[in-house]
């Protein structure tokens, strides 16, 4: 499993299900926005939302919707396998993505860091360039003079004896930097002969192709990204806030632009209007955590990122 199942559910069923609440939340609120960023489309009719929201009460998912964000999550977490982009020298990736979660956490709990999250992202830059092959190799005294450099607050020999329990028990990860391949799902599948149209309307475009559309579009931006791969991660050394909201905003400002031409058939209708702005808010957070696991490691900065975004299930 990559990045996004670690943190959406393992499994189609299990990540389609938080679709429909998601959805409610944006008739209800009008709208959505991720990060604070308001996503630039309006609800037609938002006299009906409440109506809307409470008609969909009943059903147990959104059908197509719902199942058309599963498989993009599913087919985003293939595509983007956690890895290093900047292998250096030296290498800048999150430490974490070669030393679990938990027994880092731990580590830090043993020299007296009580709030970690907190801690790592008030350190994030330096932690991030952080030596931590020093601990494979059992380096103890040199990884915690490394660590009292980030946090003079760290006691040297309170780490160097924290850091012996756990030397040597890991390994750094390749260091080839990881490869985006996204292989488009079929959203196709499981619709009823009168949903499924084999060949796209472009004056009403079908439900399976305008999510098509919507999908492609985004994938290309993501290629636009990867193109920026050392400025992305430097964005992620000036802070998690900053690289977000670039990213947010930068995704927003070219998806408007295309859904609006290419779905302006259907943007008429409440019900399709709060699906799509749900999917695109929700694939966003999405993109947004796969590529810091992509270029960094999969680890607590993808935690931090999810979280802040709101994406669990």
């Amino acid at each position: 499993m990559g990045t996004l199942t670690n943190i959406l559910g393992k499994d189609e069923e299990t990540i389609k299900k938080s679709f429909k609440s998601a959805t409610k939340n944006t008739l209800e609120n009008n709208g959505a926005n991720l990060f604070g960023v308001p996503f630039p489309l309006p609800l037609p009719t938002p006299e009906l939302a409440a109506m809307q929201s409470l008609a969909i009460d009943d059903v147990d998912d959104l059908g197509v919707m719902s199942s058309a964000y599963a498989q993009t999550i599913m087919a985003l977490d293939t595509a983007f396998p956690p890895g290093i982009k900047i292998v250096g020298p030296p290498p800048i990736f999150d430490p974490t993505f070669a030393l679990p979660i938990d027994v880092f956490f731990q580590f830090l709990i043993d020299i007296g860091i009580t709030n970690q999250i907190e801690w790592f992202e008030a350190h994030l830059g330096e932690l991030l360039e952080l030596d931590i092959d020093l601990l494979v190799k059992c380096d103890n005294k040199e990884f915690a003079e490394a660590l009292n450099k980030i946090d003079p607050n760290i006691d040297i020999e309170k780490a160097e004896e924290a850091a012996s329990t756990i030397c040597g028990s890991f390994a750094i990860p390749s260091l080839e930097p990881p490869v985006f391949n996204f292989k488009m799902p079929d959203f196709s599948l499981g619709l009823l002969p009168i949903e499924l149209f084999a060949i796209p309307n472009f004056d009403f475009p079908q439900i399976n192709w305008a999510i098509n559309f919507t999908l492609l579009e985004l994938v290309g931006i993501i290629m636009e990204l990867l193109t920026k791969a050392i400025s992305l991660v430097m964005k992620i050394v000036e802070g998690i806030v900053a690289f977000i909201q670039y990213i947010v905003e930068f995704i927003f400002k070219l998806i408007i632009e295309k859904i609006l031409i290419i779905l302006a058939p259907l943007l008429q209708g409440i019900l399709f209007v709060a699906e799509i702005i749900t999917y695109i808010v929700k694939i966003v957070a999405a993109i947004i955590v796969a590529l810091v696991g992509h270029i960094i490691g999969d680890g607590v900065v993808t935690v931090i990122v999810a979280s802040k975004l709101d994406l669990a299930w």
